[in-house]
């Protein structure tokens, strides 16, 4: 059974939402200068790399959800960004 595309399209919102209330709650960070993956390293680190883990598995499914309907390059370069963003969790 395929997830339903509402849960996996909701993988960037639920990114940016994670993104935004670590860097209110963490001082001194600037979301003008600083990149999402600084607060994988601070002192909410832990969610931020479990938000890069959730939302990349998701786009990686969405991917090859694609892959499945028959969309092979779209499937294919959706899994390749789920990967980076996957990588990001394991290595900020």
């Amino acid at each position: 059974m395929r997830l339903p595309y509402r849960l996996l399209i909701a993988a960037p919102p639920l990114f940016l939402l994670v993104w935004v209330v670590l860097g209110a709650l963490t001082p001194g960070y600037s979301f003008l200068s600083g990149h999402a993956s600084d607060l994988a390293l601070g002192p909410y680190g832990v969610v931020m790399a479990l938000n890069f883990l959730i939302v990349g598995a998701l786009v990686i499914a969405l991917g090859v959800s694609r892959l499945i309907d028959g969309q092979r390059v779209v499937g294919a370069v959706v899994i390749v960004a789920g990967l980076g963003i996957l990588v990001s969790g394991i290595f900020p």
